[in-house]
């Protein structure tokens, strides 16, 4: 189980790198000129776009991915560790792009709705993904999985 954990820590880390260089470079570039990149017209649409995508990125396509997941679990009972795994890797692509979008909305500068709205998404996208042993070894047997503790 360890393995598996260490594992995904790696594709966790993935995910968050989009969302916190994005972030951090929406800080030094607006750290003393709060002004958008973007003229007045722009601002609102793309507002709205970046706050769309990462709703779709962070929340609904990982729910998604995961239903979808669930329901092939399900229908085919003996889960293998490796399918678990290359779900949870996709998952941890998916939410690293809506990291990226909501990162977007702080180089941008976009209004606080959106601004706000998309970083709460991308937090909760990547809660959602966040590896742990407990909850990692809790999916794997409630799917029937045995995973001993040397792998």
């Amino acid at each position: 189980m360890k393995s598996l954990v260490k594992s995904l820590w790696k594709y966790f880390i993935f995910a968050c790198v989009p969302f916190a260089v994005l972030l951090a470079a929406g800080w030094v570039l607006h750290r003393n000129n709060p002004a958008s990149i973007l003229s007045e017209a722009f601002l609102r649409p793309v507002g709205a776009a970046v706050f769309l995508s990462s709703v779709l990125l962070n929340v609904a396509l990982p729910i998604f991915l995961r239903v979808r997941f669930h329901n092939a679990a399900i229908a085919n009972p003996p889960l293998k560790a490796e399918d678990y795994l290359i779900h949870q890797k996709r998952q941890a692509a998916v939410i690293g792009a809506g990291g990226a979008a909501a990162g977007m909305a702080c180089v941008f500068v976009l209004s606080n709705l959106f601004l706000y709205g998309s970083v709460l998404c991308a937090l909760y996208g990547l809660y959602s993904i966040l590896p742990s042993e407990k909850k990692n070894a809790g999916e794997l047997k409630a799917y029937g999985c045995v995973f001993s503790e040397r792998e």
